[in-house]
């Protein structure tokens, strides 16, 4: 009887609608959780590098790990992210690098940004919106057409993104404000650590009296510059229109300097001074000469500058109040939020560069340092500790560094004349031994010699007749004679065998 064949479709495992939700779920959960670093906008950092920072092979794996399995898994609650970029050099060519920073807190970021300036410190807070900045629920570029931007999901990642048409050219102002802007928040634990700025230096405009002589020389030398274009403008006119090329560039409006109501004539320039490197004493003289004002302008520039000073200090104190009342306005929620909040920073790989020399823990003045750094950093300057450098510390290192290196120096030079003497001393020694083998053999030599002479002598016959001994004498005389030539030779030959045998025997 034939066996009947197996029902495929009755052993096919049917999932449940529990199952195949989970499934989903799991798949969308995944979806959310993909980052594609270059959907990001970049913020704090040259645009311009932008698109050439694309081009690299950046790619961070760490993040990816981490949403979907580690310290980021957790769907508590959407996790806050933005882009930014640090200079590293690589084979003396200067590159931009890009890292994440994920914030992980309850109460959401505020959603204003700080115009600042690194160099000078100062800092202006403002809207988002001024800028066409805002957080928005992130999803990859990739799986937009996929339908999952459904208003009931739950996105886990929100980004800081600029509100621009998909494709659209960012203009050249937009970018310019991108590279100046800071994400912001005022945190207690940072807040209520920092101190009062101190007022060293002021810059500002000031409309400085001029002598008569240099007056006189601004307003001749627009003249003639005036002067100087009406007559290139008509030759211009006169020429052919076949001939003609572009017309010469008009003079500007401004005056050189304005005639006052006393009849003095002013200039408004810029003015910085500067405490730590500037004294009022050799300022004032050097500003007027410089700048050509007349000679009792000095009481005003002193005026001018305490007054700058004072106004200066106002603003700083207004400021400093205006951020202690910002941190004593957040309620107990939002505090102790901001106090737990963990802040991590996310940095690429690369096939070539080595980015782990690279890593720093500080993301900005607001933040301040990472909670966690990936991958860890590696042991190397604390870059957040540096502090701008005046004039005299500056010259103090380069005095350091100038004794250092004397000192080294004359390290290096002593070490080589303690090497060239050790040389010396060692074929001194050399010269020497090999002097006394070669007299060693040379003695060796004219003992083998008598004893060649003292067995000629031995071997030689006595005879009796005066005539026979006087033929043998004379026959044995210039036998000796024949043979001493040989035996030198061999005496010499021998002595000269026992030197390089000896010198031999020394190398080895």
């Amino acid at each position: 009887m034939d066996t009947p064949a197996p029902d495929v479709k009755s052993k096919r495992v049917v999932k449940t609608a529990a199952e195949r939700a989970q499934e989903k779920a799991d798949s969308l959960k995944k979806t959310l959780r993909s980052v594609d670093w270059r959907d990001l906008t970049p913020i704090g950092f040259e645009f311009g590098t932008w698109e050439s920072m694309k081009k690299e092979k950046w790619e961070f794996e760490n993040l990816e790990h981490e949403l979907q399995e580690g310290v980021l898994s957790d769907e508590k609650h959407p996790y806050y992210m933005f882009m930014g970029a640090q200079p590293i050099v690589e084979n003396k060519v200067a590159y931009n690098m890009p890292y994440i920073v994920v914030i992980d807190c309850q109460t959401p970021p505020p959603s204003t940004v700080c115009k600042a300036s690194i160099q000078g410190g100062g800092e202006e807070i403002f809207p988002m919106e001024q800028f066409h900045l805002k957080w928005s629920p992130y999803i990859r570029s990739k799986y937009v057409s996929l339908n999952v931007g459904a208003r009931h999901i739950n996105y886990p990642l929100i980004t800081l993104n600029l509100q621009e048409r998909a494709g659209k050219r960012v203009s050249e102002e937009k970018a310019k404000n991108l590279e100046y802007l800071l994400p912001y928040i005022r945190l207690p634990q940072i807040s209520e650590k920092l101190t009062k700025q101190e007022v060293k230096s002021v810059s500002f405009p000031y409309k400085a009296k001029l002598s008569e002589e240099k007056a006189k020389e601004l307003l001749k030398a627009r003249k003639d510059e005036k002067d100087t274009y009406d007559k290139a403008y008509e030759k211009w006119k006169s020429e052919p229109k076949s001939k003609k090329v572009h017309a010469p560039v008009k003079p500007g409006k401004e005056e050189p300097c304005i005639k006052g109501e006393d009849g003095a004539y002013y200039k408004v320039i810029e003015m910085t001074f500067d405490k730590s490197v500037d004294t009022l004493t050799d300022f004032i003289p050097e500003f007027i000469d410089d700048n050509g004002l007349d000679a009792k302008e000095g009481d005003n520039i002193k005026a001018a500058l305490k007054k700058a000073f004072e106004e200066k200090r106002k603003v700083v104190d207004e400021k400093f109040n205006q951020m202690l009342a910002e941190v004593a306005a957040y309620s107990n929620e939002q505090r102790e939020d901001y106090l737990n909040i963990k802040v991590y920073k996310f940095y690429p790989t690369h096939p070539v560069f080595k980015v782990s020399q690279y890593i720093d823990p500080m993301v900005n003045r607001f933040f301040g340092k990472a909670t966690e750094t990936f991958p860890k950093p590696s042991n190397k300057v604390d870059l957040s500790k540096l502090e701008q450098l005046d004039e005299k510390t500056l010259r103090k290192i380069e005095e350091d560094d100038a004794k250092k290196e004397e000192e080294a120096k004359k390290k290096r030079e002593a070490a080589a004349a303690k090497a060239k003497k050790e040389t010396k001393d060692v074929e001194m020694e050399e010269a020497e031994s090999e002097e006394e083998e070669e007299k060693k053999a040379e003695s060796e030599s004219e003992e083998e010699e008598e004893e060649e002479e003292k067995k000629l002598k031995a071997t030689r016959k006595p005879t009796a007749a005066k005539g026979k001994k006087s033929a043998k004498s004379t026959k044995v005389s210039k036998t000796k004679e024949a043979e001493e030539p040989k035996a030198k030779g061999k005496s010499k030959s021998s002595a000269s065998k026992k030197v390089a045998n000896a010198k031999k025997t020394k190398s080895k």
